[in-house]
């Protein structure tokens, strides 16, 4: 693992290394930059998005035991569903897995537990009661191996509320600002899911969506001071591709990483939530990745994943990136 080491030890190095022991770390300016940049070297960045649907053990109210009785999730069954999902992260390769609808005892502490995830992975979690039950909350998880955070540090973590859906239940953002230890380089990460359209008609809800993607990308520019520090926002975000809170994230300098030129893309123009179905429809997709693009920053690919399918009604999306150091 690449360590940087501290100013005054890269300073007395870079003079070591020139034949001037004896001479003040003070002048080695230009060598201390050198050697610091050098500690640092090119890393993959692989960010994944997916709703795991909720299983709704929290839900008690008729119309949510009705759609828990008659769903197609049941024909899958909680169990399948929970091995599926997890076997998934694990193997995914991804640094950061953004999950929506992880609800809390249930989901997220048999991810947390889990025998393949327990070593490596850790999830940022949040004391706000209404965040840690809510069970549309968004869940931030990482891997150890590759990525650094202090989620009691709120400079590098937390949570805002955006707003309610339409049952006037709350939604919503959920960041984390991560060191790659490989590249040295610090970059933040976005999370949310914003409202469908359930008990309410889509066009009051295109205006809630777009209310709340005003929320987030307000809340990016206050918490994301470095204008060169990556920034990555992932989500269900429940809109058409041409509504206005997608608009309004491209308008803020978001790019969309399915529409990018020029990079392989899998799985392109499929619809992403097809429910438990073969997944070859085309159409809106839910579930995106933005991200801004500068020097620390480049997309090298693209995948709305059809070969897991049967782990949630929605596609696991997940972009890869080249972090440069910084």
């Amino acid at each position: 693992m690449v360590r940087k080491l501290s100013r005054i030890g890269i300073a007395s190095t870079a003079a070591i290394s020139l034949g001037l022991v004896g001479i003040s770390p003070a002048l080695a300016s230009a060598e201390e930059t050198a050697a610091e940049v050098a500690l640092g070297e090119q890393s993959e960045l692989k960010v994944l998005s997916y709703n795991i649907l909720r299983e709704g053990e929290f839900n008690t109210s008729a119309s949510d035991l009705e759609l828990r009785l008659n769903h197609p999730w049941k024909k899958v069954g909680v169990e399948a569903r929970r091995y599926k999902v997890i076997k998934y992260i694990a193997n995914s390769g991804a640094s950061v897995v953004n999950l929506q609808e992880a609800e809390y005892l249930t989901q997220r502490d048999h991810l947390k537990n889990s025998v393949s995830l327990k070593e490596h992975w850790r999830m940022i979690e949040h004391n706000t009661d209404a965040a840690r039950a809510w069970q549309q909350r968004p869940t931030i998880m990482y891997d150890t191996r590759k990525l650094e955070n202090n989620p009691n540090d709120p400079t590098q973590a937390g949570v805002r509320k955006l707003g309610t859906n339409a049952r006037n239940n709350p939604m919503f953002l959920q960041w984390a600002r991560f060191l790659d230890k490989k590249s040295q380089t610090h970059f933040y990460v976005f999370n949310t899911h914003l409202p469908s359209n359930a008990s309410s008609t889509a066009d009051v809800m295109n205006v809630e969506r777009d209310r709340q993607m005003a929320v987030v990308i307000n809340r990016i520019n206050e918490i994301v001071v470095d204008p060169n520090d990556p920034v990555i926002l992932t989500g269900d975000f429940n809109s058409a591709n041409s509504s206005a809170a997608i608009l309004r994230a491209k308008s803020a300098g978001l790019r969309d990483a399915h529409d990018v030129p020029g990079i392989p893309i899998s799985g392109k123009g499929l619809k992403t939530n097809p429910g438990f179905t073969v997944p070859t429809t085309k159409g809106n997709r839910l579930d995106r990745v933005f991200f801004k693009e500068n020097s620390r920053l480049t997309i090298t690919s693209y995948t709305t994943d059809v070969t897991e399918w049967l782990g949630s009604d929605h596609l696991p999306v997940y972009a890869t990136f080249t972090l440069n150091p910084q």
